[in-house]
């Protein structure tokens, strides 16, 4: 009988597929770090921009609480006209009113 061990890592091996292997050797990689610092040293605009998306992550777009989200906006824009539009008809409405009890006390 072979007994299972539960390693919490749900069923990879420790260290599996960790090892990243370069296909450059390590001095081909101190090469290009050394061409690479003296490229951004010189004011290179590719090594610094290079450097730069290495080193900071590309902005996400982010809703803040409060702000003005399109869909949120468009949805406002269609309430309010629903509102205007239900509050004109009831401007309406009432008028008829006025003028239906109006009418009726001028013939008495």
């Amino acid at each position: 009988m072979v007994e299972t061990v539960k390693s919490g890592r749900g069923g990879r091996r420790p260290g599996a597929g960790r090892k990243k292997i370069s296909p450059f050797t390590q001095e081909q990689q101190a090469a290009a770090m050394q061409k690479l610092q003296e490229a951004v040293a010189a004011g290179e605009s590719w090594a610094i921009t290079f450097v730069m998306s290495r080193l900071v992550p590309a902005p996400r777009p982010v809703t803040v609480e409060g702000s003005l989200d399109a869909k949120k906006l468009v949805a406002d824009i269609e309430l309010t006209y629903a509102r205007v539009a239900e509050i004109s008809d009831l401007a309406k409405r009432i008028e008829a009113l006025e003028n239906a009890t109006n009418g009726s006390e001028d013939e008495e």
